[in-house]
């Protein structure tokens, strides 16, 4: 049996150019990260180190590499610590992302 701690935070208002029209908007990201339950990772910790990272994107502009949620997920994944196996992403539009190790 695997057991996944999770952790969440939010995305402010990032924007990015649409791939299609190129009119540029922003959007609300939702980020769950999981991460491999370890006796040293404590939840709390691993939630503060995320919303430290995901607060790097708030209210800017995403690169061109990152317009896409799957991108994004995959981003934040490489930056996120090595217990980190899965990370979603969804946004208002019911639209999701999943990432696994």
């Amino acid at each position: 049996m695997k057991v996944l701690t999770g952790v969440g935070a939010v995305i402010e208002g990032a924007t990015h150019a649409d791939r299609l029209t190129g009119v540029v908007h922003g959007h609300d990201w939702v980020v769950t990260a999981w991460h491999e339950c370890k006796d040293e990772n404590d939840a709390v910790v691993l939630r503060s180190n995320l919303e430290l990272l995901c607060k790097g994107f708030d209210h800017k502009p995403l690169p061109p590499e990152l317009t896409r949620a799957e991108d994004l997920a995959v981003a934040i994944m490489r930056l996120s610590p090595p217990s980190c196996v899965e990370v979603e992403i969804s946004r208002a539009g019911r639209l999701y992302a999943r990432v696994t190790a």
